[in-house]
């Protein structure tokens, strides 16, 4: 999402603009981090009574590039959530003069890319409402492509398999990229989180 275009759609072009924009991301420290473990967690087989591992994590990552400087990057993941969904939310900020002041400060507009368990885009924009009065009313606009284009695809390892036989390297990490990444959370590994609690079942801590 953050990346530029590649010049050419061969995979070393792609994986060039990868590793380019993690060079711009700030290494993280614990501040970055939050960590969290489900309740219950430590009554699961295998599991040391004492265990800090976490199942949820929410970090918050900052690209020191022209395009990217001062937008925040948040990324979440867990276990036990409420839904299991893979999706980019942008944000949109606010506009420098709000027209909807008397009627108190709408919520932001939002653009939703959901890769995970269907394939959907859906928008939810202020818009004027209907009359006189000066009101922001949400409006909520969704496309399913996956339904539109003619269903799901193939599995996600069935498609890696496929690009491993295929030698297409696109979606394959490279060593640099690999290295960048340790670069960036090397320092909130040494500076660890304090873990927080969550129930199962909810968005997390």
């Amino acid at each position: 999402l953050a990346m530029e275009p590649p010049v050419s759609g061969d995979s070393n072009a792609l994986r060039d603009e990868v590793v380019k924009v993690m060079k711009a991301v700030q290494p993280l420290t614990g501040e970055d981090v939050i960590r969290g473990q489900y309740r219950g967690y430590l009554d699961e087989p295998n599991v040391a009574s004492d265990s800090d591992t976490e199942t949820f994590a929410a970090v918050n990552l900052r690209i020191d590039n022209w395009r990217w400087a001062g937008v925040p990057f948040c990324i979440r993941a867990g276990k036990g959530m409420a839904e299991t969904v893979t999706e980019a939310r942008v944000v949109l900020r606010e506009p420098p003069q709000d027209l909807f002041a008397p009627a108190g400060k709408p919520p932001p507009n939002i653009i939703n890319f959901r890769m995970k368990p269907d394939d959907v885009i859906s928008m939810t924009m202020q818009a004027k409402a209907p009359g006189q009065e000066m009101r922001a009313e949400g409006l909520d606009l969704t496309v399913d492509y996956g339904e539109a284009l003619g269903g799901d695809g193939p599995d996600p390892y069935e498609r890696l398999i496929g690009d491993a036989i295929d030698g297409d390297l696109r979606l394959f990490a490279r060593q640099d990229s690999v290295e960048e990444a340790w670069r960036i959370i090397h320092g909130a590994l040494d500076d660890a989180a304090p873990i927080y609690t969550y129930e199962r079942g909810s968005w997390g801590p």
